[in-house]
């Protein structure tokens, strides 16, 4: 993630090239030591732009259609977040191409919540 204004962040998001040469990287105790920047790609049109709120609070998301898809049948997705102290919200979705959703939750987004 990195400032683009005072108030305004941008996280980027990466593919891995060649994906596969990582499978079964969970026996290993250090799974990915070889992942080197090289091996990344960016998703172009994916990033996600969260504001900064002075109530303590990171909100944003993707921009309008521009995150490609092809998950089950979708042609772009979005990704919306909000980032507060004691909890992570998301909520991730993909629509073909007449808009209709296609993948992701429906009637709300996912809440991830910090344990203290």
């Amino acid at each position: 993630m990195f400032q683009l204004t005072d108030s305004t962040f941008q996280s980027d998001v990466y593919l891995i090239k060649n994906p596969l040469r990582f499978t079964g990287g969970w026996k290993s105790e250090h799974p990915f030591n070889d992942l080197v920047p090289d091996l990344l790609v960016l998703r172009e049109g994916c990033s996600t732009l969260l504001k900064w709120y002075s109530s303590g609070h990171f909100s944003g998301g993707t921009e309008d259609m521009n995150c490609p898809s092809e998950i089950r049948g979708a042609v772009y997705a979005t990704s919306q977040v909000t980032i507060e102290r004691h909890r992570f919200i998301s909520w991730d979705r993909g629509f073909d191409a007449a808009g209709k959703q296609v993948w992701g939750a429906e009637n709300g987004p996912y809440i991830f919540l910090k344990i203290p």
